[in-house]
């Protein structure tokens, strides 16, 4: 999977800052005439072993205090989002405001279970407009199994086993583990190769938070 390069990632941070900018001229005046709101918008993006990628995520602003949420959005498919953040008390009096993003599916299905919590700090600037960067990390998959000789049906050690960026070799057990964070409902290739064998490749579904089973049997050249 292609991660979104540097450029790309600078157009969107351009964008949000864009949209403030648009909603700062527009949409301030009318929304924040008591001067008691702010506007709040930003990107989220996740990231997994093969870099970051815009996510869809429901974005929240907790109460600094103890009551409801002050606001909810839900970011696009592309990591986007802006809302209207209201505070009735005196924000002065508050340092610790924060945005969180739990991650969702492009169908935007709940994945908060495969991803971390995205979570930033922000000043409140009552009558104002602020941008945040949002980062939710997804959770390893562990890919397991057991590799055997065809020959002897016996286990077979040595057998150098890669998933993504990442490689270990199967134990004298011929077994072998290895955790790596892969983007959630993807299909993924694990590669076994030892010399004198013909290597295998087996395709497997990722698991973030979970495990999968995938185990061969290697045939002697």
């Amino acid at each position: 999977m292609r991660s979104p390069s540097k450029g790309a990632i600078y157009r969107r941070l351009a964008l949000v800052v864009l949209a403030i900018a648009v909603v700062g001229l527009v949409a301030v005046p009318v929304a924040l005439a008591d001067s008691s709101s702010m506007i709040l918008a930003g990107l989220v993006h996740g990231t997994y072993y093969g870099g970051q990628r815009a996510i869809a995520a429901t974005v929240t602003v907790p109460d600094p205090t103890t009551g409801p949420a002050l606001a909810t959005t839900q970011a696009t498919t592309d990591g986007f989002f802006i809302m209207v953040v209201p505070f009735s008390g005196l924000p002065l009096y508050y340092s610790d405001f924060t945005v969180t993003a739990t991650a969702l599916s492009p169908k935007l299905a709940d994945w908060s279970s495969f991803f971390s919590t995205g979570t930033a700090p922000f000043e409140f600037i009552a009558g104002g407009a602020v941008g945040v960067r949002l980062n939710m990390v997804v959770k390893n998959t562990k890919v397991s199994g057991t590799v055997w000789n065809a020959k002897t049906k016996k286990a077979l050690k040595g057998v150098k086993v890669t998933v993504g960026n990442k490689s270990v070799t199967t134990s004298t057990k011929g077994k072998y583990s290895l955790a790596i964070g892969l983007w959630p409902a993807t299909k993924y290739r694990a590669t076994f190769a030892k010399k004198g064998f013909y290597s295998v490749v087996k395709t497997f579904s990722s698991a973030p938070g979970s495990g999968v089973s995938v185990s061969v049997v290697l045939k002697a050249k």
